[in-house]
């Protein structure tokens, strides 16, 4: 598959085209040079239209590849077109199965990646950002080649920029690991008091005491799963984490993946580092399921913005220590 990347501005992407550094999508500078290169290439007619600015005469042909081989670079194509023809919603959807279908390998990377460009495109630079981070991560496992290892940071670093302006909290956002038990059970006790208060009863707090809730913590750690950990100033101000989904109560889960947990303390809300937090527990348009408190507003819009929708499953609060929850998926 043809795997168009960003990459640094004056660098050029292949013959007869380059990147444009501030959409981080393809165009054709020299049209003989590019036929010349992809004369062979099946997609060379959707590939001309769509990276010289005419998306609408490209669809016909991508449909029509797709049409005639349902394979998923000629489904990425389609999604491209409708990325470039402005239907980001369509785009993204379609990447997101992709990403989905692309299963552990090099084309997860590719898909990661694309879909980050639809997001880009679609003006979620968040989202955006935490696919590139992905994307870039995935390929640095795998011992990618340094150009695609440098398509992805370059498309990083331009939404990171971007963020920034957004971000001021200049938030480091790393994995936890064992040393950093005790701090999170402060801070795990703290949002929670900030987050549910009085609702939560004594009988929870008298239970969830500094010493247990650093135990809780040490015990998740050795599970192995990723915790990850949002500091400002070198101090920890939020945690996510997400996991294989399992039954909660009597409900089964829908998605393979849960995002399990995800608190910021008050003083960090709206900064960015709750959203930063997310893309690294859960990839930007990864199926996923969660569980929040019903009457927490503030969560519900912030994972709607994200994708999730309530799927009409609740919990009286048998499961959360009282407190009545519903289930989002995306």
């Amino acid at each position: 598959m043809t795997d168009p990347d960003p990459t640094p501005a004056g660098e050029s992407g292949g013959p007869g085209w380059s990147f444009d550094p501030r959409t981080l999508l393809p165009r054709i500078d020299d049209l003989p040079a590019f036929r010349a290169a992809h004369r062979d290439d099946e997609a060379l007619q959707v590939l001309e239209d769509l990276w010289s600015g005419r998306p609408d005469r490209a669809l016909p042909h991508a449909e029509m590849l797709l049409a005639t081989n349902d394979t998923p670079r000629h489904r990425a194509l389609v999604a491209d077109v409708l990325r470039d023809l402005g239907r980001h919603d369509e785009a993204v959807a379609r990447y997101q199965e992709l990403v989905a279908q692309a299963g552990v390998g090099p084309r997860q990377a590719v898909m990661v990646q694309h879909l980050g460009k639809a997001l880009f495109a679609a003006g979620r630079i968040g989202d955006a950002a935490g696919a590139f981070r992905r994307a870039l991560e995935l390929r640095q496992a795998a011992g990618a080649d340094a150009e695609l290892i440098a398509s992805s940071q370059y498309a990083l670093d331009r939404t990171s920029a971007l963020l920034h302006r957004r971000d001021p909290s200049g938030a480091t956002i790393r994995q936890a690991d064992a040393s950093d038990a005790n701090s999170l059970a402060r801070i795990n006790r703290a949002t929670f008091r900030e987050t549910y208060g009085d609702r939560l009863g004594t009988a929870f707090w008298d239970r969830f005491t500094l010493d247990r809730a650093e135990e809780a913590w040490r015990t998740w750690h050795a599970d192995g799963a990723v915790r990850w950990v949002a500091l400002v100033a070198e101090e920890i101000v939020g945690f996510a984490f997400a996991r294989a989904s399992r039954p909660t109560g009597a409900h089964e889960p829908v998605r393979d993946v849960e995002l399990y947990s995800l608190y910021v303390l008050a003083a960090h809300h709206g900064s960015g580092v709750g959203q930063r937090l997310l893309d690294h527990a859960v990839l930007p348009g990864t199926p996923a399921q969660l569980w929040v408190a019903s009457d927490n507003p503030r969560a519900l819009r912030f994972y709607e913005r994200n994708g999730f929708r309530p799927d009409g499953v609740t919990d009286d609060g048998a499961t959360f220590n009282g407190l009545p929850a519903l289930r989002m998926v995306r």
